[in-house]
């Protein structure tokens, strides 16, 4: 048996995937024990006993409880009795019987009409020529049949009208700018001429200054690209 494992590998040839693993399997080189012969017997001894103890054994079942295969008659309903049984089982679907599901759709239909505003009804073609009549002169209408008048919609703007509020808005931006940028410099003035001021007051006061500056410069780009646009526009 040894012997034809240790040749398995030939069947695929050495060289292939399965040759080389069944090669390395089963034709291992076995290194010789450097223990004496004696102490080498007992230590496989105590091994194999150890081994032995540790295998789980057998569960033994008992007589009183073994398995005994003993056939059962079977028996068979005739047609009527499915019949019957059939009439007799009540009809399910899921887990609800019919009946119970049928009553629940009723209550719930019923809380919706409940629930739901009532539906306006829809014109038709009488209802059309009557309105006609009416608005023709011939009969006065009624305000409570009057047809809904839609709301007017707003006027349309123009790109050029967009472009000329937009500057409005820029400008009064750049007023209000300049205003608090005169404001601030009359301040810096008053603190620069009193002996006694703080320098971090008047650093605090130059800088807001200069933020004003800046977003005046950048307002007075927005109006000039602004209007350059709107002399496109209206050309």
């Amino acid at each position: 048996m040894t012997a034809k494992l240790e040749d398995a590998y030939r069947t695929f040839e050495r060289g292939t995937p399965a040759g080389n693993l069944l090669y390395k399997l089963y034709n291992k080189r076995t290194v010789e024990s450097t223990l004496d012969r004696d102490l080498l017997a007992r230590l496989q001894a105590q091994r194999r006993m150890k081994e032995a103890r540790e295998q789980p054994k057998p569960k033994t079942i008992p007589k009183s409880k073994a398995y005994v295969n003993v056939p059962r008659p079977t028996y068979r309903r005739s047609d009527d009795e499915i019949d019957t049984f059939r009439r007799m089982a009540p009809v399910r679907v899921g887990k609800k019987a019919v009946n119970t599901m049928k009553l629940e759709i009723k209550l719930r239909q019923a809380e919706l009409e409940t629930e739901r505003p009532p539906a306006r009804k829809l014109i038709g073609d009488k209802e059309k020529e009557r309105f006609a009549i009416k608005q023709s002169g011939l009969e006065p209408i009624a305000a409570d049949h009057l047809p809904p008048i839609a709301a007017p919609r707003p006027p349309r703007i123009s790109a050029a009208e967009k472009r000329r509020r937009e500057i409005k808005k820029l400008e009064s931006e750049f007023a209000s700018l300049s205003a608090d940028l005169e404001r601030q410099q009359k301040s810096l003035q008053q603190l620069t001429v009193n002996p006694s001021r703080s320098r971090k007051q008047e650093a605090g006061l130059r800088a807001d200054i200069a933020d004003i500056a800046t977003h005046m410069r950048r307002v007075d780009e927005l109006i000039r690209e602004e209007e350059a646009l709107l002399d496109l526009d209206e050309r």
